[in-house]
């Protein structure tokens, strides 16, 4: 019963983190009517960073409690940098919205983060990352 247990709840962090990825395209779909601003710190790169630093933090969660170690984490964060550049390309075509580079700088920071994150808490304590 145990193993079944914490299978559904990996599972369940699996489909957070899905679900919160599902969110983030829906959201950079919205049309805009306000041009995008190009400060280095602003709101908008705040948030950027810190929808894509809870995006990590739920991956790594998922990833924890998986049997995956080593390699796929870094093969798993190479799609996720991948999937925040596509995010960012994609607004290209959404009226009012225009791909920036620093929205994607800021959205790579945030994945950058939780996976330092992850390297500390979970992996270190484990086995080396290969």
């Amino acid at each position: 019963m145990g193993k079944q247990k914490s299978k559904r709840k990996s599972e369940l962090k699996l489909w957070a983190s899905v679900g919160w990825l599902i969110i983030i395209w829906i959201v950079s779909s919205i049309p805009s009517e306000k041009f995008p601003t190009q400060e280095i710190f602003s709101f908008d790169k705040i948030a950027h960073f810190g929808e894509y630093l809870l995006l990590a933090l739920l991956v790594n969660s998922s990833f924890r409690e998986s049997k995956l170690r080593g390699r796929n984490i870094w093969w798993l964060y190479l799609i996720l940098f991948i999937i925040a550049g596509l995010d960012e390309y994609h607004q290209r075509f959404i009226p009012g919205r225009t791909v920036c580079i620093e929205d994607y700088l800021a959205n790579a920071s945030g994945l950058a983060v939780g996976l330092i994150f992850f390297w500390i808490l979970y992996d270190r304590s484990k086995e080396p990352v290969s």
